[in-house]
Formats: structure tokens, C-alpha cells, sequence
């Protein structure tokens, strides 16, 4: 695959899956971004024994006919939601896990910065705080920010508690979390009736897969897992941020926590070049030598200033005079050099 894997999205993803599966569900979410855009690779690792008994259980697509299959459901719950947030979704496809005895499925996400619903937006840019400590040559940054999975874990126990009171709102049917408990429909016209009706694409979790019922607790057993894209040059230090080398010049970070921890930070530091020790040292290595070259030329200036006066041979070698029959003061011709 192409593209790199980067670091952490939908918990949407986690909770259907810790819905479907308990604690056999580990999911790894890989992050990239640029000045534009966030990058998302979503692997889901599922039990196959879990995946059976669900899909046992399925209730029958009303528009295909045909049951529920945890990768179609997932498949018809990111594309609705893509298309509702602005994003660009594709389906990687199903790996068995022959090692682990796990399936596998994984979904590529681009979430553009421009265009992404300020909601969600705010669900993955991460807030934190940062202090910034100098010796001159090296900074050190020390970094407490919010985890990437707080914002949806917060969003998914809301809808739940709405759930299981049996009252939904609005937003319910919008928003990433509302969607996978309550399921995606949209107010059509109803000709029959002359009123707007909602008209349901898709259902939530617990009607698609009628077994995720007697599994509902167990969603907090989920671990989820936050692999970010640095530079090794980043140089991260931390207790709860693991390297996981991958390239020569880059590294996934990774962090891990299970869905019932709550909401929790990552605490990290990681290292810069100061480029104001490295000035300072160029100024005086600048003034080095500069007091160098004024006091060779100084020592020079005093060693000329000792010689004795220059006299008329140092300019003349010969008397060019002589041969005109010029004397001394005793009368005694001069004589050339």
C-alpha cells in the first residue's frame, strides 16, 4: 500500500467494533498530517470466532436484500459519515489473520483541513499545552496534550446514555457516535402522505447485529492503539510513548490505552537544535578574530615604528650624482655605490 500508515481516527471504529467483539477487538490507528490535511489508516482486528456469532445474528439489508456482514455494515457506516464530514473514505478490504486467528479490516481516510465540519474538526485537533526549556544549543519541548481517542470516546458514551433511555436527538443521526447506535437516515417527501419522512439507509449497530446487545459493556475492554508519523530527528522521550521504528528517517510513535481509561493526556518531550547558542558562538569567534588580526597589525606598527630613519641610499643604491664631480664638505668628490 502507497500510502503510509499514520496515527488515529473514527473511535467511531473502536466502539462499533468493541460492540461487535468485547475484548477480543484491538484497533490500531495510524496518523500523518500536513499543512493541509490529516492522513488516517484504520486497522480493526476482530475475532473470528466473534465475527461468526455477529454475522449469525444479522438482520437483512432492506436494500440489498441480503444480511449484514460486519465489513458491509462498516463499509455502508464510513461512507455515510465520509460524505457527511467531508472526507475522502475507501475500503482497503478483509485480511484473515491466519497467525492470530483474527480478521482484519482496514479503511483509509483523508480528512482535507478546509473542508472538514467544524465537530469533527475539533475532534481531531488535538489541544495541549507546551513548555519550551533552552541550554542555548539544544531546546527540549515538553508536550501534555490530549490523547487521540478523548473527543470520540466522549461523543460515543453521550449517544449512549441516550440510547439506552431511548431518546435520540437530531444529532444523533449526524454525528460520528450518534450514527453507529442509532444508524443513518435522511427526511425525505412522502408523496402518500404529503409529509417529510425519515427514510433509514442504514441501521445501528445493536439492530444490524442483534447478538452486539449482550456485548454492550464490554466495549471498555477495547484497546485502542495511536501510532503518530515524526521525524527521528524529533528525538520523543516519554514513559507512555513507545518507538516503533520504521524507515530511516521516520518513526510511528505509539500510544495505547484501553476505552474504559477515560479521557487521559500523552505527555511527551522531544528536542530541537537552539540555533542562539551556535549565534553566540560565531559572534565571538567573529570578535576572536578580530582582536587577533588588530593586535598582529598593532605589533607590527610598533616594530616599524623601531627601525631607524630611512636614509637617501635606501631610496638611491648609486649617487646619481657622482659622475657631475660633486664633494663632500672636504672638498673629496663623492664616490659611487
Amino acid at each position: 500500500m502507497k500510502m503510509r500508515k499514520l496515527a488515529a481516527f473514527f473511535l467511531a471504529l473502536c466502539c462499533v467494533c468493541a460492540l461487535l467483539c468485547g475484548c477480543d477487538a484491538e484497533i490500531d490507528v495510524y496518523e500523518e498530517q500536513t499543512e493541509d490535511a490529516w492522513y488516517f489508516v484504520i486497522d480493526v482486528r476482530l475475532s473470528t470466532a466473534l465475527v461468526r456469532r455477529m454475522e449469525s445474528t444479522a438482520a437483512v439489508d432492506k436494500n440489498s436484500g441480503r444480511k449484514w456482514t460486519v465489513d458491509s455494515w462498516l463499509n455502508a457506516y464510513f461512507t455515510e459519515v465520509a460524505d457527511g464530514y467531508g472526507l475522502q473514505c475507501s475500503f482497503a478490504g478483509t485480511y484473515n489473520e491466519a497467525d492470530s486467528n483474527q480478521k482484519r479490516y482496514q479503511f483509509n481516510i483523508v480528512a482535507p483541513k478546509a473542508d472538514v465540519r467544524y465537530d469533527l474538526s475539533e475532534g481531531l485537533t488535538l489541544s495541549g499545552v507546551s513548555e519550551v526549556k533552552t541550554n542555548l544549543f539544544i531546546r527540549k519541548i515538553d508536550v501534555v496534550r490530549d490523547d487521540r481517542f478523548n473527543y470520540f470516546v466522549e461523543q460515543f458514551e453521550d449517544a449512549l446514555s441516550r440510547y439506552d433511555d431511548g431518546v435520540a436527538n437530531d444529532m444523533d443521526l449526524q454525528t460520528a457516535m450518534g450514527i453507529v447506535l442509532f444508524g443513518y437516515g435522511s427526511y425525505v417527501f412522502d408523496p402518500d402522505s404529503g409529509n417529510t419522512v425519515l427514510q433509514w439507509e442504514f441501521p445501528g449497530v445493536f439492530e444490524a447485529f442483534p447478538a452486539a446487545k449482550q456485548l454492550k459493556e464490554e466495549y471498555k475492554n477495547v484497546l485502542l492503539r495511536n501510532f503518530w508519523y515524526a521525524s527521528r530527528h524529533m528525538q520523543v522521550a516519554a514513559d507512555d510513548v513507545f518507538p516503533i521504528r520504521n524507515d530511516n528517517k521516520n518513526v510511528y510513535y505509539l500510544f495505547e490505552k484501553t476505552v474504559g481509561d477515560g479521557s487521559t493526556t500523552v505527555d511527551y518531550a522531544y528536542f530541537r537544535a537552539d540555533p542562539t547558542g551556535w549565534y553566540i558562538v560565531a559572534i565571538l569567534a567573529g570578535l576572536a578574530v578580530t582582536g587577533i588580526v588588530s593586535a598582529v597589525a598593532k605589533r607590527q606598527q610598533k616594530q616599524r615604528n623601531k627601525q631607524p630613519p630611512a636614509k637617501p641610499q635606501d631610496d638611491f643604491p648609486y649617487d646619481p650624482f657622482a659622475e657631475y664631480g660633486r664633494t663632500d664638505d672636504n672638498n673629496n668628490p663623492f664616490e659611487g655605490y
